[in-house]
């Protein structure tokens, strides 16, 4: 009988399945450096691409990641928004979106930690969230000074959507998040075209990072002196017709970012991975929704 294709190591024979095991697990990289982050943003609820989200939900399920970042403008604000709604059918009430991004977040943490118990998923303030604070403090900041029994503000977002008991880290919009030498943060920047962005970003920062907000996705490089360095537009998870009038004919794309980050060497060697036609290409597997 033909053997499979295997290779004779020094504790013997192994079969193709057995090596690509040990491939696969983690501490085969780097004696267990290695964490594995992944990075979505821009779900823009009622506007999220409910396609492109479960797309990310079953890749999860392969990828295991270790640290999640959503980078912000997880929700809209519609109802507290300078800009007019087009699509009266559409969720706009403040109230129900909350519900259904707790309803997100809910089910973002209950898919990592189902294949990665110990997984952190971090929560990162972007533009539209700031509408709220910006909302209160315009309108009402006395409600501010509410908090319950921990010190916690009950109209805060964190309070609101419930992070303490999903276990999801909050970061707000000006704090500065990093992955030892790598930035992480929402975006401060938009410019016209794809990659530009990331362009100046890397030139603001003077170091490498992944940022949301442009709804763009794009991986520019730069070397300065000795260093490499990198800056990632993570791409969107919203639907690609916005129901607000921010821009006509919006040149967005879904897509998301990953990185294996190695914790001795503290380097970041990252990917972009871009949806399209609801479907897209990772480790010689195509996902489609």
């Amino acid at each position: 009988m033909e053997r499979e294709f295997g290779l004779y190591t020094p504790d013997g024979y192994e079969s193709r399945e057995e090596i690509m095991k040990k491939i696969n697990k983690k501490e085969s990289l780097s004696g267990g450096n290695i964490e594995r982050h992944l990075f979505i943003g821009d779900t823009q609820i009622p506007d999220q691409n409910e396609k492109a989200v479960s797309l990310v939900m079953d890749f999860i399920k392969d990828y295991k990641p270790d640290v999640v970042h959503h980078v912000g403008d997880l929700m809209n604000f519609d109802r507290i928004s300078k800009y007019k709604v087009l699509h009266t059918n559409r969720v706009t009430s403040v109230k129900e979106e909350l519900e259904e991004s707790r309803e997100f977040l809910d089910n973002l943490q209950k898919t990592v930690r189902k294949y990665k118990p110990k997984a952190q998923i971090n929560y990162l303030e972007g533009n539209h969230e700031m509408r709220l604070r910006k909302y209160l403090a315009s309108n009402a900041p006395e409600l501010t000074e509410i908090t319950d029994s921990k010190g916690e503000c009950v109209l805060s977002l964190p309070h609101l959507l419930g992070l303490k008991d999903l276990g999801i880290n909050w970061f707000n919009y000006y704090d500065k998040y990093q992955i030892g030498p790598i930035n992480v943060e929402h975006g401060d920047i938009a410019r016209s075209k794809s990659g530009y962005t990331a362009q100046g970003m890397l030139e603001k920062r003077w170091g490498s990072g992944v940022s949301g907000h442009t709804h763009r996705l794009a991986f520019v490089t730069r070397r300065a002196g000795d260093q490499e360095n990198f800056w990632i537009e993570a791409g969107s998870l919203c639907g690609l017709e916005p129901s607000t009038h921010y821009t006509k004919q919006p040149d967005w794309v879904n897509g998301f970012a990953i990185g294996l980050y190695d914790k001795k060497e503290k380097i970041m060697h990252p990917a972009t991975i871009l949806i399209q036609k609801d479907q897209f290409y990772y480790n010689e597997k195509i996902y489609k929704a």
